[in-house]
């Protein structure tokens, strides 16, 4: 499989997981980051990529260091 399919696959996979920890749900991540929820629906299906800024977004909004995000990311 292509490097960037697997990335996406993972980012969606900690993203989710993350989400899931919080207990909160798509609408409510995409109302607080002001990321369309269509959008974070994409991220979690490992359709849509994301710019740094809004990984960092992301991070903050589930409460995990960016950084630390990247490496849950990394190593999934």
């Amino acid at each position: 499989m292509e490097r960037n399919v697997l990335i996406l696959w993972a980012t969606a996979k900690v993203i989710e997981d993350a989400r899931h920890d919080l207990h909160i749900s798509q609408v409510q991540l995409a109302d607080f980051t002001r990321l369309a929820r269509s959008f974070i629906s994409g991220v979690e299906c490992g359709v849509n990529g994301l710019s740094l800024d809004a990984f960092v977004q992301l991070a903050e909004v589930l409460h995990v260091d960016a950084p630390e995000l990247l490496r849950r990311v990394m190593e999934s």
